[in-house]
Parts: C-alpha cells; structure tokens; sequence
C-alpha cells in the first residue's frame, strides 16, 4: 500500500517539476516507485550505490532500481562489475564512493561530556556503551528470538547499551515485543539504558563515535563504522555479502556466538585494524556532481544494455 500511494504522490510531483534528472539513493522499497514513476515519465534516474551484493530482499529492490536507472554511481568497484554484468553500458557508470563517508567527515563529533547537549540525547543516562541497532529481516520469520538472543547476549555481557529501535519492515512488532520483554524480565537490571526511536544524525554519528563498539545488522556498520574507527559485530543475514573492512565480525543469531564476539571486542578494545577504504575517501558527492553536470542527457533514456 505504502509503494502504491507513493507512486501515486510521486507521479505527480514529477509531473510538476518536470525535473532534468532524478537523483535517487539506496535499496529501499520506497525508493522503488520513485524510480518507477520516472522511467515511465521519461526522465533519466541517476541511481547512488546500486550494484552492492547483500542476500536479502533489499538486493532484489537494488537490481530493480538498476534497471530503472540510466546513470550509476556505484560505491566500490566490485558494485560497479556487477552493473556491468546486469547488462548496463559502461560508459554510464561511475564508481565514486559513498557519499554517507563525505557526509560523515563534515560532521563535528563532540566531546563524549557534552553528548547530551546533541538533539534527542538530553536525557542519555550512561558514559560507557555498546550501541545496539537491529532491523528484521523481512525474509525470515524468526525476528522475535533474533531479537530475544541478541538482548540475552547483551544482557550477560553486563556492559550499558544504547538502542536503536528497528526500522518498520515486516517482523519489527514481533522485536519491540521481544524488547519489551526482556526489559520486564530484567527490570532495573535491564542493561538497556536509553531507546531511541527516531534520532538526529549528527547525534547517531556522536553516539557511534563515542560507543565501545556497534552491534546489530544495520548497513552503517559496514559503511559508517569503519570511518569513525569502531568495532563491529554484524548479526545474522542481513548484510552476509556485503564488501565489508576487517573491523567487522559477522556472528550468527545465537546468543553464544554474540556473547563470544563481545568479549574477544573488549579484549582488543584499544586496537584498531589497519582498514581498507572499500567505500571511498570521503570526496563522492563532488564526482556525481561533476557527471551530472558534463554527461549529455539527450538520449539516455534510450538505453542499449549488453547481454
């Protein structure tokens, strides 16, 4: 309902507009109607980071979107072969990075004693922190004891943590329940010590900054994470074939396996490995500018893809 209503409301805005090109980003599904409503329109969509590789359902959305676009702006290099490979003409794709890494670098990051002067963290309640930000995976079915296992782990592993409530996919009622659960279960002894569900983005960035390490199977543990120097442990599917830096552990859902990642995170805690930059230095946002303004428009629309 939400993609039908958004085609909807989009088609008419475009129409409106009646923009040179539309610039989109990501592999969401509302995304989806926004490229849709454009190609139908004829209007040449530029598309930022198609071509990743993550084995869920987003993946499927991704290559959707590839194929409504005419211009790609690819993060990394093997994003940009697997374009290729999806049949779409070399000349229209650029490899620039991610613009979320640009994004970052602009950001002030605070000190760790004025965080709560930050929008949304007035009334943060503890210094020393894991970060915490699980979504469902709308592919699978077991969402609530994803959740219900990684707040266990958290739990016996006794440090304070700050959560991120889950996006709305499908699955996301089952893992408030599993959060609200186990916060009765532990009542005070909850090592949850603030939920957040909607929060600023410069006070996202100050908290992951200033965290011990991020936990979860959000993507900004793959993107964001390695910029700011945090150590990762990724949950699950969600993000299983993303290009990702050695800063990141991937776990299982099982409560063990997390509770293991969490300890050996503490024991090298003060080391930080040597990192590729897989998701570009930070200049992105200067290249999709620089190809919007020189590349010709004319006939893209018309495209020759290769098979």
């Amino acid at each position: 309902m939400s993609m039908g209503l958004s085609m909807i409301h989009v088609g008419r805005v475009m129409k409106k507009l009646n923009p040179d090109v539309v610039l989109i980003v990501g592999d969401r599904y509302e995304i989806v109607p926004v490229a849709l409503s454009a190609t139908s329109m004829n209007i040449p969509v530029a598309h930022i980071q198609g071509g990743e590789i993550s084995g869920t359902i987003d993946e499927v959305y991704r290559h959707v979107i590839t194929k409504l676009s005419h211009i790609h702006f690819p993060s990394t290099d093997k994003s940009k072969i697997v374009i290729e490979l999806l049949g779409e003409e070399q000349k229209n794709i650029f490899n620039v990075g991610c613009p979320a890494i640009d994004y970052i670098k602009k950001i002030h990051i605070h000190k760790k004693e004025n965080l709560r002067s930050l929008a949304g963290l007035k009334n943060l309640k503890t210094d020393e922190y894991i970060l915490f930000l699980q979504h469902p995976v709308t592919t699978e079915k077991n969402s609530y004891s994803q959740m219900t296992n990684s707040l266990e782990a958290l739990q016996e592993f006794g440090k304070d943590v700050v959560l991120i409530y889950p996006n709305p996919d499908p699955g996301s009622k089952k893992m408030l329940q599993a959060i609200r659960d186990v916060g009765s279960k532990y009542k005070r002894k909850f090592v949850v010590k603030n939920k957040y569900k909607n929060i600023d983005f410069e006070s996202f960035i100050n908290l992951l900054y200033h965290s011990n390490c991020l936990v979860g199977n959000s993507s900004c543990g793959i993107r964001e994470a390695y910029t700011l120097k945090k150590h990762v442990i990724d949950i699950g599917t969600r993000q299983n074939n993303r290009e990702r830096s050695s800063n990141v552990i991937n776990v299982s859902y099982d409560k063990d396996s997390i509770l293991e990642s969490l300890n050996y995170i503490e024991s090298i805690s003060k080391e930080f490995p040597k990192v590729d930059q897989i998701y570009g230095s930070g200049d992105a946002s200067k290249k999709i500018v620089k190809v919007l303004e020189d590349i010709p428009l004319n006939n893209i629309i018309n495209k020759r893809l290769k098979y």
